[in-house]
């Protein structure tokens, strides 16, 4: 917030306005600005999402033009952008101390502990 307020109204010290002026300067700002995004939930402005949404049409538009059979379909931008495109996660191999070991050994026992008691 402070770097959205610096932008677009040029307000460094903004500890120096009282509460409700801060509040009308936050709910003014734009739908681009950072602390907007992260309300929304959104990682990339509208207009970057829109684009990406061009772009996905046209290479499904090509893609079915080619009549490729045997290839898969295009990722969508969009999916990635918003989010929506399940990825997996690595998880971790290994330890870093020999505590974080034992640490994670004792949760794994007592969880086997609780479920075998059942």
């Amino acid at each position: 917030m402070i770097c959205d307020l610096a932008q677009y109204y040029n307000i460094y010290n903004y500890e120096q306005l009282a509460f409700n002026k801060l509040a009308v300067f936050v709910f003014g700002l734009p739908d681009d600005s950072r602390i907007m995004k992260k309300l929304s939930g959104l990682k990339v402005d509208l207009n970057t999402v829109m684009t990406a949404g061009v772009l996905d049409r046209l290479s499904m538009i090509l893609y079915s033009l080619a009549g490729s059979k045997g290839s898969k379909k295009p990722e969508t931008l969009t999916s990635i952008l918003l989010g929506n495109k399940k990825t997996k996660e690595k998880k971790p191999n290994g330890y870093v101390s020999g505590k974080e070991f034992e640490k994670r050994r004792q949760e794994i026992l007592k969880r086997i502990g609780e479920n075998n008691g059942k």
